[in-house]
């Protein structure tokens, strides 16, 4: 009957509540930052939502030459970018419930909770910001007095960007994992400048794929440091982090991440080496070494890129098709496990998450593929299939690297149609919410029994 429908309905949704709300979140900001956009840019709404969509999934994809957006625009994709990004999210839930235990004004062990949620926002807000600023100093006094990093600015397309705003613009976007770049050819410019790079790839795993890892430590820190009610608040959250935080594991699914981001990136590492007398050809052994480091970093999930990656080699192309695909496995795989109370838990839902997103993720590719299957222009150009494959991988992981299209500078993607654009980013979306808890979390159930 129609009130059973209707609670169920009800219950359906409150079970599912964070999801939706966050998806929605997202959903609304695209489409005002798509509107925005068009306002300011002359182009078509399709291309104005990718662009919007692209960064707020921190994803780094493009349709269109960045480069030449007015800076009104570049300020949008910014904050998109810093409202989008994981790290500043992951304090919503527990300041939810900061506010639901603040609201219900029990006295006991609630305050300790109360003090536990405060330092933990306060936490991770101080990690989030100084991460961001000290990268955005260091860069910004290198950028401004620096000879070699001045002329870069001067001589590279666009021209004469300001080093601040360059600065700032690289730090939010790295942290983010976005992959976006106010130069025309991404990094490229930048290509054989270590600190740059080196600052930019700390960034890129403090804000993602190592952030769970840094995070554990700096709790296990507090935990040392601090005294009094401060240091039973932060027991608290130390003895049973799960239970309060979604970036937050225990030392068995810490060390999975960590293990599993050392795995992945080490044999990426090492399988650059047969780049090194073809697509580096041009470099010393120094700056191939640091090639080699920054875009294994950047390849999981920043999308940045310092060399041409249509010149790789197919089978490089496929690697990479690959990592990006499973770049989130270890983290989704412990967030979804470490919330189930089995043995077996993790290995249950790997094998579930992987039928599942290879289905949507070969869905994708096939109705790509049909939209542009009559379409003239890919006559003469090699790998389109490989383009598509590595152009659906990308966004679904929220990575932004593309082989990109001849005689262009956007990614694959401002090739295709309007239909085909529009495919990419929904899988853009649903690969940004992939990572986020069930319904069935600790982490995110506001009132449940403490």
């Amino acid at each position: 009957n129609v009130p059973n429908l209707l609670n169920c309905i009800k219950s359906h949704f409150w079970n599912n509540s964070y999801f939706i709300f966050h998806f929605f979140y997202f959903v609304i900001l695209c489409l005002i930052g798509g509107l925005i956009i068009l306002g300011i840019e002359s182009q078509s709404y399709i291309d104005t939502l990718y662009m919007s969509v692209s960064a707020m999934t921190v994803t780094g994809l493009t349709v269109v030459d960045f480069s030449v957006y007015n800076v009104a625009s570049q300020i949008i994709i910014f904050f998109l970018m810093l409202l989008g990004g994981t790290c500043l999210l992951s304090i919503v839930p527990p300041f939810i419930r900061l506010l639901y235990f603040i609201k219900i004004k029990q006295k006991g062990t609630f305050v300790g909770y109360r003090r536990m949620f405060v330092i933990l926002i306060v936490t991770v807000l101080l990690y989030w910001f100084l991460i961001q600023f000290t990268s955005f100093m260091i860069m910004g006094l290198y950028l401004q007095l620096s000879e070699k990093g001045n002329l870069v600015l001067k001589t590279a397309v666009p021209e004469n960007i300001n080093p601040w705003w360059w600065a700032l613009f690289h730090s939010v976007s790295s942290f983010n994992n976005a992959g976006f770049s106010l130069f025309q050819a991404n990094l490229i410019p930048m290509v054989t400048d270590p600190l740059i790079l080196l600052v930019l790839a700390f960034n890129i795993v403090a804000g993602n794929t190592l952030y769970p890892v840094f995070l554990h430590l700096v709790v296990f820190i507090l935990s040392k440091v601090l005294r009094g009610p401060n240091q039973k608040a932060i027991k608290i959250l130390k003895d049973d982090p799960r239970s309060f935080f979604t970036h937050l594991f225990p030392m068995k699914e810490t060390l999975i991440i960590f293990g599993g981001w050392l795995f992945i990136t080490g044999l990426e590492f090492f399988l650059y080496f047969t780049e090194w007398n073809r697509t580096l050809k041009g470099f010393d052994s120094g700056e191939k070494l640091l090639i080699n480091f920054f875009q294994t970093i950047s390849v999981r999930t920043a999308g940045f890129n310092i060399v041409d990656l249509s010149l790789f080699s197919t089978a490089h192309l496929a690697l990479y098709v690959f990592t990006m695909y499973i770049s989130a496995y270890p983290f989704i795989v412990s967030i979804r496990s470490s919330a189930i109370n089995e043995d077996n838990g993790y290995v249950k839902e790997a094998k579930n998450l992987v039928s599942r997103d290879i289905f949507w993720l070969y869905l994708a590719v096939m109705v790509i593929s049909y939209i542009e299957v009559d379409r003239v222009s890919y006559r003469d150009t090699p790998n389109v299939f490989l383009r598509i494959v590595f152009e659906v991988s990308s966004a679904f992981g929220t990575v932004g690297l593309s082989i990109g299209y001849p005689n262009s500078v956007t990614s694959f993607s401002g090739a295709l149609y309007g239909a085909s654009k529009f495919v990419i980013i929904l899988v853009m979306l649903f690969g940004r919410h992939r990572g986020l808890p069930s319904s069935i979390d600790p982490t995110v159930q506001m009132k449940q029994k403490l």
